[in-house]
């Protein structure tokens, strides 16, 4: 497949003054280049027809059945392990899950970590690592804190993760570490009053914005593991959803201590109009943005609004009157984020 696309001009520019695109050609960024008026209609199929190969939906349909599979088997292997607990011995125990991690680890390295299959199998023994720590735990009740357990099962499979290049076995570490940072909070400093739930959503949104970056220099240096663009906008969306759950306890319980969170929130927001819009263009996370706004802003109009405890009359005009509100600024929203998608993408955005 050709790196560029042949733009139609009504004269040939000389060689040299060609300028070679930086992007990746993709259905996306074809069909801007159509609604900016620099491909006719003809030439876009025609690119279209290069850049989208046939039996697109088998293909993601093949992989999409491959997930399900091997999660449906993990969950069964679970499952297995809680209803049968009582009648297993240990060596049992320990010969299913060390079997089914040894198996999978060879199956991966007979299949290749190049084949999504390998990568698969290497994702099920990381999985399966987590199950055996659960086991060895409970088995030897070793006494160990729950955060422990996270944090050894991301250290042990870290190195599967640099060398299989998968991203879902990356999102999956991720968030295994997310797990055992609220764990150790939750266990460790809350019990000795040495932290707050805010430094927990600060800590969360630091980590998972580091991910982000991470994620972004990936796609700018063209690592093709990196380059699709559903496990950044998940990766956004956490962080979203941690900003926002601190708003919102600066706005229902007016603790200063939220006030940091409010303002990483309105930062966030901020920045993530100006990148998505101007610099990489990506609906999908304007979209997140705007719900995530919208979520925090109808928190502060209901506060407004039912806070204060009155007659039932008086609360049912106010209900009536904060489900207006909704309705109006949720199609107030829509309607926005509508018309940004109408926008043609400049030559300068990343699709």
């Amino acid at each position: 497949m050709p790196d560029t696309i042949p733009i139609e001009t009504e004269t040939n520019p000389p060689p040299q003054e060609i300028k070679k695109l930086e992007y990746r050609a993709k259905p996306s960024i074809i069909n801007s280049l159509h609604k900016a008026g620099i491909l006719s209609t003809p030439l876009r199929d025609e690119a279209l027809k290069r850049v989208q190969q046939p039996l697109n939906w088998l293909y993601w349909s093949n992989r999409f059945l491959l997930f399900v599979g091997a999660a449906l088997i993990l969950t069964g292997i679970v499952f297995f392990f809680a209803f049968n607990w009582e009648k297993m011995g240990k060596f049992i125990k320990f010969i299913l899950v060390e079997t089914g991690i040894i198996v999978s680890i060879i199956t991966a390295w007979k299949l290749g970590l190049e084949k999504i299959t390998g990568k698969v199998f290497l994702l099920s023994a990381s999985i399966l690592v987590g199950v055996f720590l659960a086991v060895f735990g409970q088995v030897y009740q070793t006494g160990a804190d729950s955060y422990e357990l996270f944090v050894g099962w991301s250290i042990l499979i870290l190195g599967w993760v640099l060398i299989s290049k998968f991203t879902a076995l990356w999102i999956t570490w991720l968030t295994i570490l997310n797990i055992a940072v609220y764990l150790y909070w939750d266990q460790i400093l809350v019990p000795h009053d040495i932290t707050t739930f805010t430094t927990l959503l600060v800590t969360l949104s630091i980590l998972n914005t580091a991910a982000l970056v991470f994620a972004f220099l990936g796609r700018f240096k063209k690592i093709e593991w990196l380059d699709s663009t559903w496990h950044y906008r998940l990766i956004l969306a956490s962080i979203l959803f941690f900003l926002s759950l601190g708003a919102i306890q600066f706005i229902v319980e007016e603790r200063e201590s939220s006030v940091i969170l409010l303002l990483l929130f309105v930062a966030a927001i901020v920045g993530t109009y100006w990148f998505f819009r101007y610099r990489s263009r990506d609906m999908a996370a304007l979209t997140l943005s705007a719900f995530a706004s919208t979520a925090v802003f109808l928190t502060f109009i209901g506060h407004l609004i039912l806070n204060e405890r009155d007659n039932d009359t008086s609360i049912s005009i106010r209900l009536f009157i904060f489900g207006l509100i909704v309705i109006g600024v949720c199609s107030g929203v829509v309607y926005l984020l509508h018309r940004l998608a109408k926008e043609p993408v400049g030559e300068h955005h990343d699709s």
